[in-house]
This record gives C-alpha cells, sequence and structure tokens, in this order.
C-alpha cells in the first residue's frame, strides 16, 4: 500500500518521460511537478561538490524536466490506464490488472504472457517493469550475463512522518510551500 503521506519520494520526469505523458495525454499539471533545474552534491566530510545545472534542457532535448512526487504520478497513469471517462476513446479499453499473479513465461512473437496457473494474456505493448535482475530481459534475450555497474547510485530511504512530527523543529520538513 502506497503512503500518500511520505515526503521525498520524488521522481524524475527526464525530457523523453514528459514527451511519452504528454503523449498519452496525462496533464503534467495534476502531477504538480516542479522543474528541475541542476543539483548539488556533498561529499561524506560535508563540503559541497560541483553544481550540475541543467538550464538548457528545454532547448536542447524539446521539454522540460520535471520532478513530481511518485504516488501523483502513479495515481495519473492509474487513471489513464483504467479511466472510462468521455474523451478517453481512442486510446482503448481500459487496463485490467491481475493482483497475486506472477509471469511465468514471454512471447515477443505472439506479444504473450504467461501467468502462473497457465493464463495467458496479449497486449499490443507489454511492459516488464521486473528491475535490474529481470526474468523478462533473461527469457527473451538469454543470459546476457550481469549487468555492467555504472558507478552512479540513487538510494530512497522512507521515515514515518508519526516521528517526524514529534520534533517541532522538524515542523518546516513536513508544512509543506506555504510554511507551518
Amino acid at each position: 500500500m502506497v503512503n500518500a503521506d511520505e515526503i521525498g519520494a520524488g521522481i524524475g520526469l527526464p525530457p523523453n518521460a514528459v514527451r511519452i505523458l504528454k503523449q498519452l495525454a496525462c496533464d503534467l499539471k495534476e502531477l504538480d511537478c516542479v522543474a528541475y533545474e541542476g543539483v548539488v552534491t556533498f561529499f561524506l566530510n560535508g563540503t559541497e561538490g560541483l553544481p550540475q545545472t541543467l538550464d538548457k534542457i528545454p532547448e536542447r532535448f524539446g521539454e522540460a524536466w520535471f520532478l513530481c512526487h511518485r504516488v501523483d504520478l502513479h495515481a495519473a497513469l492509474k487513471r489513464l490506464a483504467f479511466s472510462k471517462e468521455p474523451g478517453t476513446e481512442g486510446h482503448g479499453p481500459p487496463a485490467i490488472l491481475h493482483l497475486g499473479k506472477k509471469v511465468v513465461d514471454y512471447n515477443s512473437t505472439s506479444g504473450t504472457i504467461t501467468l502462473d496457473g497457465g493464463i495467458i494474456q496479449r497486449a499490443d505493448l507489454i511492459i516488464a517493469a521486473d528491475g535490474i535482475h529481470s526474468a523478462c530481459r533473461t527469457i527473451l534475450l538469454g543470459d546476457i550475463g550481469r549487468p555492467t555497474p555504472s558507478a552512479i547510485a540513487a538510494y530512497r530511504w522512507m521515515v514515518d512522518t508519526t516521528i517526524i512530527k514529534q520534533h517541532p523543529e522538524l515542523d518546516w520538513v513536513t508544512a509543506g510551500p506555504s510554511g507551518p
């Protein structure tokens, strides 16, 4: 279950993702996005690293780079995928979600996946979002070896907001943009 009170659960939407979301008729305003204009890294000893600015992204790539809350993106994509609302005709029938099922086989020639229990599903597009050790990649491409480390890392950690709220000096963290 996704906790809608999560803070810091941001997700990056680089220009290609923005372009795809727009093609899917996703309203970026409903995502409450902010422009990603750069980052400053800090070393373990606390000193500041070199800032990286992304100020010319729209001119170079045709779209801006945004950050939004993961829960907002998931809600928007879910709305698009399952929508039966007027104005969504032409995007195909609403998606069907199969919870608690494991994909046991993929067939790129027939455009099918086989779920445990032998259920076969057919689609024009199948997205396997099963991570860096993807079973889909192994089934479709064979053993292509281990992924090559990029030397770039991202991490995520979560703190229960009820713990933060016990510390008045951290009100700024949960107060939102208008302040406490």
